[in-house]
């Protein structure tokens, strides 16, 4: 269709022209500001808990252990408790068991019986040693006491005491188990001491044949 003539054709609309971008910029202050708290936020997690260097400790030996005691076997000792009768008679005998245990394997443990040890002090009727074996030292020692032996005091008619001692050192006189090395003592330590340890039973012997 073509326009009536005679009227003007009105021109077209002139396009529009589009807004320019512009580049925002932040003032330098506050770019600064921004960038310390940043900075701040990603660091503060690996410095928290940092272990600050040390000087080092050398760490020094333990000392040794130190020595313990034996113990005897209480159920297992030959009498057992109480007064056990003796007669005196021709061919009457007595036995003596003891049986003993020391935790220090290394030790050995020195057995010594004594009879009336107040009046016959450090006279042994028989002595014996019982050594290692295993994690513990563990063993017996016996004694066998007979009437026509000369010089028994059991014997005699009367009460009596027979003792047996159990050290880990050989004893000196008043039944003292040898001191053993004093050693190394760390800040005034207890001294590595020896031991010994006693049981005693008790005798009646009567005149008369064996019972």
């Amino acid at each position: 269709m073509t326009p009536l003539s005679g009227r003007p054709v009105p021109a077209p609309p002139a396009p529009k022209r589009p807004k320019q971008f512009q580049t925002l910029t932040t003032p330098a202050p506050l770019a600064r500001a921004l960038l310390s708290g940043l900075l701040l936020t990603v660091t503060a997690p690996l410095t928290t808990g940092c272990i600050l260097p040390q000087d080092d400790t050398l760490l020094l030996d333990l000392p040794p252990a130190l020595n313990r005691p034996p113990r005897f076997l209480e159920d297992n000792m030959v009498p057992g408790t109480g007064i056990t009768p003796l007669s005196n008679g021709q061919g009457c005998e007595q036995q003596f068991v003891a049986y003993a245990e020391d935790p220090d394997a290394a030790d050995t443990l020195y057995v010594s019986f004594f009879i009336d040890y107040d009046k016959n002090p450090d006279v042994s009727y028989g002595s014996t040693v019982i050594t290692g074996s295993g994690s513990a030292v563990r063993g017996s020692a016996a004694l066998t006491l007979r009437a026509d032996q000369v010089g028994i005091p059991l014997f005699t008619v009367g009460d009596h005491a027979v003792d047996v001692v159990v050290s880990d050192e050989p004893l000196q006189t008043g039944r003292r188990p040898r001191p053993r090395p004093v050693g190394t003592l760390v800040d005034g330590g207890p001294v590595n001491s020896s031991f010994a340890v006693m049981h005693t039973w008790f005798i009646k012997t009567v005149p008369g044949d064996c019972l």
